[in-house]
């Protein structure tokens, strides 16, 4: 313990690492000895070294951390909000979800709210996480941050979100660039029997660009069930469903009706990937 309190170790300037590992080893001591001089880290000089204290500190001094990140939560520099928010995944208690809620919900800054929802997150507070008040693509950040952490347990916490929105935004998180992660697949395998219909087929869209045989029997059920604006959206994600007879004679029958945008649709596909003109019997 003496040791990790030498002013070497802690003032160093130079060497972050050895004050970010001192903070850590200081945390575990579980010394009340250690409080001073992390209070002292709490300004360090780099981002590295703060949030380290920040986590020893909760552990030692919970209540004191408390009111003092509750407080730098609302900081006019939005790299304090945002180390207040990480701060903050650490304290279990209402206050804190309260304030973590708030800032994902109001806080201007996207970096902060992205924060505050990975805050609640760790604690195992999924339900909070809602569509947020600004920032589209909000729950994809979220999950992108999960998939690079190689976080399944999260991942599947946020598959099984009661909010179809935020299940739909967890599905476009998996694709890049029209690509589909290979990470994502047994996800979108899972939501194609989701109870809401959207993101049924927005799981299934992603999927028959790369998968096609896993859902042809989810597009034969839409053929069955004469949903045809779902059907054609599957069949303009993966061409070779149109060379399907049953299909192919669905197509027919759609662009033989009156003018409308489905008749047109169906029409525009036979003639894209078969040469068949459009009003052709």
């Amino acid at each position: 313990m003496d040791e990790l309190l030498r002013d070497e170790h802690l003032n160093s300037t130079r060497h972050h690492y050895i004050r970010s590992t001192c903070a850590l080893a200081l945390g575990l001591s579980g010394s009340q000895r250690a409080v001073e001089p992390l209070t002292r880290m709490l300004t360090d000089p780099d981002r590295w070294v703060r949030p380290t204290a920040v986590e020893a500190l909760c552990a030692l001094d919970a209540e004191r951390m408390t009111a003092l990140l509750l407080e730098q939560s609302h900081h006019r520099l939005r790299n304090r909000r945002k180390e207040a928010a990480e701060g903050l995944r650490h304290l279990l208690r209402p206050e804190v979800r309260e304030r973590l809620c708030e800032m994902m919900r109001t806080d201007r800054v996207h970096a902060v709210r992205a924060a505050a929802a990975q805050a609640l997150a760790a604690q195992g507070d999924f339900v909070s996480l809602e569509w947020p008040a600004r920032g589209r693509g909000f729950i994809r950040e979220l999950t992108l941050c999960f998939i690079r952490r190689k976080d399944n347990e999260n991942l599947i916490k946020l598959r099984c979100h009661p909010n179809p929105a935020v299940r739909r935004q967890f599905i476009d998180a998996f694709v890049d660039r029209r690509r589909l992660r290979p990470c994502g697949r047994p996800h979108l395998r899972i939501l194609l029997a989701d109870p809401d219909p959207e993101v049924r087929m927005s799981a299934a869209c992603k999927l028959a660009r790369q998968e096609p045989s896993l859902v042809l029997e989810f597009t034969l059920d839409l053929l069955a069930s004469g949903k045809a604006p779902d059907l054609l959206r599957l069949v303009t994600e993966q061409p070779s469903y149109a060379a399907i007879p049953a299909i192919q004679s669905y197509l027919w029958s759609l662009s033989a009706q009156n003018p409308s945008m489905v008749s047109e649709r169906a029409s525009f596909l036979l003639q894209q990937h078969y040469g068949i003109p459009r009003g052709a019997q």
